[in-house]
C-alpha cells in the first residue's frame, strides 16, 4: 500500500511551537472545480472513503482520516508551568493496489485533501499557545505563596479526536478540547469539522438549507418542547428557552438517526450538566433540505416520506390557529362559522411564496388530493382566511389543543409496489391528578393508520388527521 501524505500543514504548525511563523496550505481553485463534477462513493464504514475509478481498476485511491499529534511544555526552573497535546485530524489519499500500479493521485483528489487540511489547521492556529499558556501560569506561580507552590497545577490545553462519520460525500469530525487557566476546573468545548468531499468544501447546519430561518425555528422548538415535555425545565438556566431560540446558528453533528445539537457550558445548565445536547431526528429535518442537503445526508424513503407527513402537518394546522401571522398587519372583517359571524380581527399571513387564497391553495396541493383540498377550504373554517386588497390574511384564532396527547410515534409502512402505503401513529394517552394538576401516563395507545401515495413531490394524502 503506497501513502501520499499531505503533511505542509504539520510541518508548519510543529515549527510555529518553535517559535516560526507559516502559512496555511492554499487550495486549487481548478482542481476543486474539477471535483464537484466527480462522485465520490463510501468505500467503507471504518474511516475509508474513495470515489470510483474508470481506468485502472486494478489500483484505486481513496480517502483515509488520520489523527496527528503535536505537543509541547513551558518550564521555568524545572518546573512544569503549561503543556499543550493536541490531537487533530488530518486527511490523506491511500492507493489500494500493487506497488507501480497506483500512478499520481488524481489532481482533484489532492486539491480535497489540501482544502481539509488547510481548513483543519486554521482552526489549530487558534487553539491556546503554550507560550502563552506558560506566561500566564508563571505570573500565578509567582503570585503563590511559596509554601503552597508544590500544590500548583500546570496550566494546559489539550484536544482528542473523534471517530470520523462517513455519509455518502459528507465527512464529519469533531475535536473536543479541554483548557485550564487555572482555578477549580477547566473549560471544554467542541468543534465539528463537517465537510464535502464532493466540492471539497466546509459547510455548516445551515448551508443545508433555503429557509434557514424555518429550519431554525423548527430546531428551537423541538428541543423547547421536548425539555417541557419531559419535565426537565427545572435542568436549566431560567430563560433557557430564550437562549436556545436567541441562538444565531446551531452547533450540529450528524449521526445515524438525527443531528445531534450541542450547547456550551454554562450556556444554557450549569457545570455539572457539561454540554447539553438533543438530537433532532432527520424526519423533521428532511422537508427543509435543499438539492445539496439531500445530497449529502441521502435519506432513506421512509424518512423523507416521514419528512412529507410533517410538513403536511404544519399545513394542515394552519386551519387550527397555529398559521405564520404577522401581528403588525391587521384588518377588520368577520368571520362566520357554526355558531354564527362574529366580528374578528384579521392578520396578514406571513409565509413566504403566499400572498393570495390562489397561493395559498396551490401549497395545500403539494401535500394533499384536490377533493380534500376543497373539502377542508369548504369547511367553515374558510372564514379564517380572507383577502383584504388582494392579500391573504388570517383570523387570530383556533382550536385547543388535545392535552391527553402525552407522545405520538410513527413508522411507515411501504405497500408492495412502493408507490404508497400507510403511516401508523401510535398516540400515547395521559390523564390529569386532580389534586397535583399534573398530568400522567394512563398507558393507553390509540393507533391511527393514514394513507398516502407517492407523487412527483414527495407524499400525498387523500385523508388527514388532527393529532393535537
Amino acid at each position: 500500500m503506497k501513502r501520499i501524505y499531505i503533511i505542509a500543514a504539520l510541518l508548519l504548525f510543529l515549527l510555529s511551537l518553535a517559535g516560526c511563523a507559516g502559512k496555511a496550505a492554499t487550495q486549487s481553485t481548478d482542481a476543486l472545480a474539477q471535483s464537484a463534477a466527480q462522485t465520490p462513493e463510501e468505500q467503507s464504514a471504518e474511516s475509508t472513503y474513495a470515489p470510483e475509478q474508470a481506468s485502472e481498476p486494478e489500483a484505486s485511491w481513496r480517502y483515509e482520516l488520520k489523527t496527528t499529534k503535536a505537543a509541547d511544555k513551558f518550564e521555568d526552573g524545572g518546573v512544569l508551568l503549561a503543556s499543550i497535546d493536541y490531537d487533530f485530524p488530518e486527511l490523506e489519499l491511500v492507493c489500494d493496489g500493487e506497488d507501480g500500479k497506483c500512478g499520481e493521485p488524481p489532481e482533484e483528489m489532492l486539491a480535497v485533501v489540501d482544502a481539509f487540511n488547510g481548513g483543519v489547521w486554521q482552526y489549530v492556529l487558534e487553539l491556546e499557545d503554550v507560550r502563552d499558556l506558560g506566561k500566564t501560569a508563571m505570573e500565578q506561580y509567582n503570585e503563590t505563596d511559596p509554601e503552597y507552590r508544590q500544590y500548583f497545577t500546570a496550566y494546559y490545553g489539550m484536544s482528542e479526536v473523534s471517530e470520523p462519520y462517513w455519509r455518502g460525500d459528507l465527512l464529519e469530525v469533531s475535536m473536543f478540547t479541554s483548557t485550564y487557566w487555572g482555578g477549580a476546573h477547566g473549560a471544554e468545548a467542541s468543534r465539528n469539522f463537517h465537510f464535502d468531499l464532493k466540492t471539497g468544501e466546509f459547510f455548516e447546519l445551515s448551508d443545508l438549507t433555503d429557509r434557514p430561518e424555518k429550519l431554525h425555528k423548527m430546531i428551537s422548538d423541538d428541543i423547547i418542547n421536548g425539555i417541557y415535555e419531559r419535565g426537565e425545565e427545572g435542568w436549566y438556566f431560567d430563560g433557557f428557552a430564550q437562549t436556545i431560540e436567541g441562538r444565531e446558528a446551531y452547533n450540529g453533528s450528524f449521526g445515524e438517526d438525527g443531528v445531534d445539537v450541542i450547547f456550551d457550558e454554562y450556556e444554557i445548565a450549569p457545570y455539572a450538566s457539561g454540554m447539553p445536547t438533543f438530537t433532532v431526528p432527520y424526519e423533521k429535518l428532511a422537508r427543509f433540505l435543499n438539492e445539496r442537503g439531500k445530497r449529502l445526508l441521502d435519506l432513506p424513503l421512509e424518512t423523507q416520506i416521514l419528512g412529507d407527513y410533517y410538513d403536511a402537518t404544519e399545513l394542515w394546522y394552519w386551519f387550527e390557529g397555529s398559521a405564520p401571522l404577522d401581528y403588525d398587519d391587521t384588518r377588520e372583517g368577520t368571520i362566520t362559522n357554526d355558531y354564527g359571524t362574529y366580528e374578528m380581527p384579521y392578520l396578514r399571513f406571513d409565509e413566504p411564496g403566499i400572498q393570495t387564497m390562489a397561493d395559498l391553495k396551490a401549497r395545500l396541493l403539494t401535500r394533499f388530493s384536490p377533493e380534500l383540498v376543497e373539502k377542508r377550504l369548504s369547511e367553515t373554517t374558510l372564514a379564517m382566511f380572507q383577502e383584504f386588497d388582494g392579500t391573504l390574511y388570517c383570523a387570530a384564532a383556533g382550536r385547543g389543543t388535545d392535552w391527553t396527547v402525552e407522545s405520538v410515534d410513527y413508522a411507515v409502512e411501504m405497500n408492495d409496489a412502493r408507490d404508497g402505503g400507510q403511516i401508523l401513529a401510535s398516540i400515547h394517552r395521559c390523564d390529569m391528578n386532580e389534586d397535583t394538576m399534573e398530568r400522567y401516563s394512563t398507558g393507553e395507545v390509540d393507533q391511527v393508520a393514514i394513507p398516502f401515495t407517492l407523487g412527483d413531490n414527495g407524499v400525498v394524502f387523500d385523508w388527514f388527521p388532527t393529532i393535537w
